[in-house]
């Protein structure tokens, strides 16, 4: 009877050892976790800090007549040069087409001079 309860405290100890060994495991994990959101938490601030920072650089200046200021120009300036450049080119190619209608005036056809229907 001895033996038999030495055995079952034996068994007792390996299984409270399990348990506590489990416990300490999942403490670990618990806490690496932690580590993890916090380190990710400190990111997430300085990432929002220099966002701001950037956007203060943005901000207009005091002396800013009407306090307005909007830095997205480059699609007026775009356009303004693309209408530009349209206008010469048209106005190239009406040159053009001119200088060949002189150098190479329109043909006579008998055909269309001897038609007598009109429509």
């Amino acid at each position: 009877t001895e033996r038999a309860k030495q055995a079952n405290r034996a068994v007792e100890l390996s299984m409270i050892q399990g348990d506590l060994q489990a416990m300490e495991d999942e403490a670990r994990v618990l806490a690496h976790r932690r580590q993890e959101k916090e380190r990710l938490a400190g990111e997430y601030r300085t990432a929002i800090v220099e966002t701001e920072k950037r956007k203060r650089h943005k901000q207009p200046l005091e002396g800013n007549p009407g306090g307005v200021f909007f830095p997205f120009v480059d699609g007026e300036t775009v356009e303004a040069q693309r209408h530009s450049m349209n206008q010469k080119r048209r106005d190239e190619m009406l040159t053009q087409m001119g200088e060949e209608r002189q150098q190479q005036p329109p043909r006579v056809d008998p055909m269309v001079a001897a038609s007598t229907h009109k429509y």
